[in-house]
């Protein structure tokens, strides 16, 4: 009987032993075939290793990124939903399915992902913003507000959340906060064209002609491209 045991002992832990180098290997692979930007390949090796270990959470995770790279949105949830089965405390796998979810333009699944994202890791800038970016899609703007003041609370130089902010204020005619927060958002950024343009817009709407033009000038010498996106107005 101690030999049979024995015998079953030593072939599970050579059955084991194998699996794990067949893992290493189609991993080694995978890097190989992302590196090389031969995404349906890498795939494929995370695939097999999933077939090997059928709860590895994190062969889901990146074979879950490889599925939206290839822009296939819809096993790229079922893989983030898989990996959320497995562990529901991690929440880059919340994160991750909440931008597909928003790629496809599922706000409202996007926003309670944001949220699941939020309650496990609460440091997560990027989750608020998003979050709020979500509301503003849908045109609810409760709480919008407070998630990119949590976003700027945790990254002060987020240059991008007081330039999407400034355009929520403008909405709310709250101009001169609008205005601020487009002078931290260049401040921060100050080679980013898009928020010369958008400054300059609102200085147009509140009748600073002569500044406005001064943004649009800034604005087309940082990228000439935005030429065609200026207000029609007389800047000699």
């Amino acid at each position: 009987m101690n030999k049979i045991f024995t015998f079953f002992l030593l072939m599970i832990c050579t059955i084991s032993s194998y699996s794990q180098s067949l893992k290493k290997q189609y991993q080694e692979q995978a890097s190989q075939h992302f590196y090389k930007e031969e995404f349906k390949q890498s795939l494929d090796c995370y695939t097999k290793i999933i077939q090997l270990y059928p709860n590895d959470s994190s062969a889901y995770n990146l074979r879950g990124q490889l599925y939206e790279l290839l822009h296939d949105y819809k096993n790229a949830i079922l893989d983030y939903s898989k990996e959320i089965a497995i562990d529901t405390t991690f929440a880059d796998s919340y994160f991750f399915r909440a931008m597909v979810k928003e790629k496809i333009k599922d706000h409202k699944g996007a926003i309670l992902d944001y949220t699941k994202t939020i309650k496990y890791e609460p440091n997560n800038s990027d989750a608020y913003y998003f979050r709020g970016l979500n509301k503003v899609a849908l045109k609810n703007y409760v709480g919008v507000m407070d998630d990119y003041a949590n976003a700027i609370k945790i990254r002060p130089d987020h240059a991008e959340v007081y330039a999407d902010r400034a355009l929520l204020k403008i909405k709310l005619k709250k101009y001169k906060e609008a205005m601020n927060d487009f002078d931290k958002a260049i401040e921060l950024s100050d080679t980013n064209a898009e928020f010369y343009l958008r400054r300059g817009k609102l200085k147009l709407k509140i009748g600073q002609q002569q500044s406005a033009c001064e943004d649009f000038k800034k604005c087309c010498k940082i990228d000439s491209n935005f030429k065609s996106k200026l207000p029609n107005i007389n800047c000699n």
